[in-house]
């Protein structure tokens, strides 16, 4: 390879699970932004986020990143007790419900969790969203060994 190749010039890497191509430097950047998803809820939730909610484009906030740090502070035994308010819209449901629990699979596949809510109706909804999507959502961090 020349000191001036391009990234073009670069070999092209088939990718196992689709039909695209990719070349070596996206398939480094995917591995980084794995390693950071595996590494943060807050930037896991920002990755999976069009997995789980497609049709919902992700808007980061303050709150978002304070219930992400707090969800991990408690998986890694930093914090024992959690009580998240924010009015409802704001996403607590699928923070702490879904996608928290599968970040969290990644790290201690053998954790248990158990949900309640004032209604059956959410917690068969959160748990349908998890269960249905968790292995696309470990991808998405590069969890291959899920």
């Amino acid at each position: 390879m020349s000191p001036l190749s391009t990234t073009a010039d670069l070999p092209q890497t088939s990718c196992n699970n689709s039909k695209l191509s990719f070349n070596a430097p996206e398939i480094e950047l995917q591995r980084i932004q794995a390693e950071i998803a595996r590494r943060s809820l807050h930037e896991f939730v920002r990755l999976a986020w069009p997995i789980l909610e497609p049709a919902t484009p992700f808007v980061d906030s303050m709150h978002v990143e304070a219930i992400c740090l707090h969800l991990q502070a408690i998986s890694e035994n930093r914090l024992r007790h959690l009580i998240i308010n924010v009015p409802p819209g704001h996403a607590k449901s699928l923070l702490a419900a879904v996608f928290w629990p599968v970040w969290d699979w990644i790290h201690n596949p053998a954790r248990r969790w158990l949900f309640a809510s004032y209604s059956a109706d959410l917690s068969v909804r959160d748990r349908v969203r998890s269960g249905n999507n968790w292995k696309q959502c470990a991808s998405a961090s590069g969890a291959s060994a899920l």
